[in-house]
This record gives structure tokens, sequence and C-alpha cells, in this order.
């Protein structure tokens, strides 16, 4: 896996979702349960912009222009697949420098 770089005893180990909650709080503050915050926004706002983008203007393309015309489900899943994979190209770059980011020795 990208991410199995062999460090894995420099990570913290967790007991279950409570543990990790005191231990981070503890440790950090509540302002740690926040780190890391900001790639996710950039990545989510970018990923649900641009496949409402996408969705939008292929939708557009298989109406032919005319917004009262109704789609088959064929019709809506190849819009929303091709939605999905213009989406995913845009926006892997993000994901990518994120878990590089996570995976960064402190």
């Amino acid at each position: 896996f990208a991410v199995s770089d062999g460090k894995t005893a420099v990570r913290p180990s967790y007991g279950g979702m409570k543990k990790a909650v005191l231990t981070i709080v503890n440790k950090d503050g509540v302002r740690g349960m926040y780190a890391g915050m900001s790639p996710n926004l950039v990545g989510a706002g970018a990923a649900w912009g641009f496949y409402f983008f996408f969705y939008n203007s292929f939708k557009s393309i298989f109406q032919e222009g005319d917004p009262k015309k109704q789609l088959s489900p064929a019709a809506h899943l190849s819009t929303a697949s091709l939605a999905g994979v213009l989406t995913l190209t845009m926006t892997n770059p993000v994901w990518v420098v994120k878990t590089r980011l996570c995976l960064q020795s402190p």
C-alpha cells in the first residue's frame, strides 16, 4: 500500500473511539480534534462543486437543451458516472497531498 511506510511503531495506537478522543483532547486540546481540517474542506468542497457542475453539464447535453425532457435511468447513470470520473480526475491531487500530509513525520 502507498501508506505503508514501515513506521507503524511511531504512530499512536488507540484502544477505541473514546480512548482516541480523550488522548487527542488531553494532548492537543479541543483544537487537536480539528487538525488537518483544511485539506478536507478544500477536497470535499472542490469534489462536490466539480461533481454538481459536471453532472448538470452532462444532464443538459443528454436533455439536448430541453430542461423539461425526462432522462431514462440509463441516462442518469451515465451522467452520474461521467461526472464522478471527471470529479475524481480533478480532485485526486488534493487527496494525494492530504494523504502525504497525514503520513509525514511530526
